[in-house]
């Protein structure tokens, strides 16, 4: 049986994410972390079209790259049983929809549910089980919520 393969996508601000990887790593899982925190303007240039778009067009083409960065790593890496990500309010919609195609867990399950080979009480038992395994992680990891 292959390992699981995880992704975590977030800003990563105090470090903690390590922890999460780390523990899922011990459990022998195949996780890495996308840290969006670590993008930066390729040039002072950038930063200056990236500032005079904000002002002028309302617009922050770094937004935008940061999320196309995203889809960039998961293409690299392929596909995933699981993507979690830490404040998901920072991606756009159409971003989200594009993440879940490299999902192989939750569009697997969703078909099953969707065509009925899966009960209702399955389905929430699988999602409750995704949920155990964060917090876990969390505990081992030392980060308290």
């Amino acid at each position: 049986m292959n390992a699981l393969k995880i992704c975590l996508i977030s800003f990563d601000n105090w470090h903690y994410d390590s922890f999460i990887i780390e523990a899922l790593r011990k459990k022998n899982i195949d996780a890495y972390h996308i840290k969006l925190g670590a993008y930066k303007h390729a040039s002072l240039t950038s930063r200056i079209i990236n500032a005079f778009n904000k002002i002028i067009f309302r617009k922050n083409p770094k937004h935008i790259k940061k999320q196309e960065y995203i889809l960039d790593q998961l293409k690299h890496h392929g596909m995933h049983d699981q993507i979690l990500v830490i404040n998901p309010n920072v991606i756009d919609l159409a971003y989200h929809k594009k993440i879940k195609e490299y999902n192989r867990a939750i569009k697997q399950i969703q078909s099953a549910y969707n065509k009925g080979n899966l009960t209702e009480d399955q389905y929430n038992r699988f999602i409750n089980e995704i949920n155990q395994l964060i917090i876990q992680v969390k505990k081992e990891g030392g980060i308290i919520d």
